[in-house]
């Protein structure tokens, strides 16, 4: 994919967690469902986890082009939740489970002490899901607090309580940075700004979300119906 945080679409929670959750679907066999239903009691919560488990699994998972998520995204308003990326935090509850659901196994059939077992298995799922930062899109906590001090500087002696749209003089790389940047530094001044960081806004902010200029404010504020001679522009 063309994107600066591919893993943002494309998510792993890393070998061991996805070994777990296979072993806890062979040993429950919840296709069994009658069987275990109705034979063993104590399997029943485990069961139904791990058949939520396979539906989410099915809605969410892609191979090139083919997936169900194509279908549930055009329903009315999922795509503005952004679910591809937030639908992670669900499925990590399953993968929690099923390593739980191995652990136990484990102490259980070779009488282990749960500390001992724990001790090792912590540093395989740190190292499982090591990452190194040279491979990931990031920004430099450093060069951003830089840009908001700079800005902070520019917008000083503003009053406090006036609107103001941040538009650089010389926009070099991501919009957004900039829209964050007015965002944070007007928090700190005790500023309103139209700049704004958004999974979702109407279609005529599109033009200035993406160039920050006054060709794009004015057409956004003129949507807006709002008067443009109090508002403080900053290059």
């Amino acid at each position: 994919l063309n994107l600066q945080a591919f893993w943002d679409h494309q998510l792993f929670t890393g070998g061991i967690s996805l070994t777990c959750l296979f072993v806890m679907i062979l040993v429950i066999k919840p296709w069994d469902f009658k069987t275990i239903y109705y034979k063993n009691k104590t399997n029943q919560s485990i069961l139904l986890l791990s058949i939520s488990a396979i539906i989410t699994f099915i809605c969410f998972i892609r191979f090139e082009k083919i997936s169900v998520y194509w279908l549930l995204n055009v329903l009315p308003g999922f795509n503005s939740m952004r679910s591809m990326t937030r639908i992670i935090n669900i499925e990590l509850l399953f993968f929690s489970i099923a390593v739980a659901f191995v652990f136990k196994i484990i102490i259980n059939k070779f009488s282990a002490p749960p500390i001992l077992v724990f001790c090792i298995i912590l540093p395989l799922l740190v190292a499982d899901n090591f990452v190194k930062s040279d491979f990931t899109y990031h920004t430099s906590i450093v060069k951003a607090q830089d840009r908001v001090d700079l800005l902070i500087n520019k917008m000083a002696n503003i009053p406090k309580g006036k609107i103001i749209s941040y538009e650089p003089a010389n926009l070099v790389g991501d919009p957004i940075e900039y829209q964050i940047d007015a965002m944070l530094a007007c928090q700190v001044l005790d500023l309103k700004c139209i700049n704004g960081y958004t999974a979702n806004s109407p279609l005529e902010f599109t033009p200035y979300w993406n160039n920050l200029n006054n060709q794009s404010r004015v057409s956004w504020l003129t949507f807006a119906n709002y008067n443009q001679d109090s508002l403080y522009v900053i290059h």
